[in-house]
């Protein structure tokens, strides 16, 4: 068992046997768990996760101190985050890559028709976000039917009652990717709807508005291959993991909007839904 308070001590005294290394891991994610920021703690567990007996030998380790209770709910996130750390590892020296991520505004198209009714209405604007990655597998690679890009949106809809803006999570599912030079591309969109329901209102004018982060990863069979971000997000990993996300279905599919006919030949083939599925 652990005192967080003899703990101290016998790291400060000259003449104490120094604390293991479990011991030392153990403590800093006590204090971690209670005074550090969400980014230190998944540093934390990333270094525990290695630990070959970490998993089962601290759960056997508790602290006398007032932090007891806290210090069991760190113990079962720690386990949870370290779980989910290992499943999405990036997958090393993977032949696919993201090149780019730009977002922009667009406006709903607008088609004429011959026969049938007719309808006007003011063209709104998209938050369409478009991914290019490549796919350079070399000789023998073979086409991919499954390749899924996820999309995380942090919108830039900051206030009093939502300080950190909303996070919206979707993905797109593309089938028949084929490797080579050229490069492929993937595309997400938020509705009119959906920008004027978390801006209250009054939709944003430009990108830069609409947005604070945009993360995005490409799976392949549930392996990380490649992983981006841009605005806030840039250069942190994963950052997405420290929000909660907001309701699903809202980032959509090209096919699931006004857009669905146009560019077939410059996005990649969406993959058809499975019966039964949305």
């Amino acid at each position: 068992m652990i005192d967080a308070g003899r703990f101290a001590a016998r790291s400060q005294s000259p003449g104490s046997a120094r604390p293991s290394p479990m011991e030392a891991a153990y403590y800093q994610g006590s204090r971690a768990v209670a005074f550090e920021a969400p980014q230190k703690i998944h540093a934390f567990c990333k270094n525990l996760l290695p630990c070959n007996r970490a998993v089962t030998t601290v759960t056997h380790l508790l602290i006398r101190s007032p932090l007891q209770t806290m210090i069991r709910k760190f113990l079962s996130a720690v386990f949870l985050l370290a779980a989910s750390t290992f499943a999405q590892a990036q997958v090393p020296n993977s032949p696919i890559k993201i090149t780019d991520i730009k977002a922009t505004l667009e406006q709903s198209p607008e088609y004429t028709i011959g026969i049938g009714p007719q309808r006007k209405a003011k063209s709104l604007s998209w938050l369409w976000v478009e991914v290019a990655f490549a796919y350079n597998g070399g000789r023998g690679a073979q086409p991919i039917d499954d390749l899924t890009v996820n999309y995380y949106i942090l919108l830039n809809n900051v206030g009093p009652q939502n300080p950190k803006g909303t996070l919206l999570v979707g993905s797109v599912t593309h089938t028949g990717v084929v490797p080579g030079t050229d490069v492929h591309h993937s595309l997400a969109l938020i509705s009119p709807q959906t920008l004027n329901r978390y801006f209250n209102g009054t939709p944003p004018s430009s990108p830069a508005a609409a947005y604070r982060a945009i993360g995005v990863t490409i799976a392949v069979q549930g392996q990380i291959q490649s992983e981006q971000s841009i605005g806030l997000g840039k250069g942190s990993p994963q950052w997405w993991n420290n929000f909660q996300q907001g309701p699903a279905g809202l980032v959509l599919s090209k096919d699931q909007t006004p857009f669905a006919p146009l560019f077939y030949d410059y996005f990649e083939a969406i993959k058809a839904k499975s019966a039964g599925g949305y």
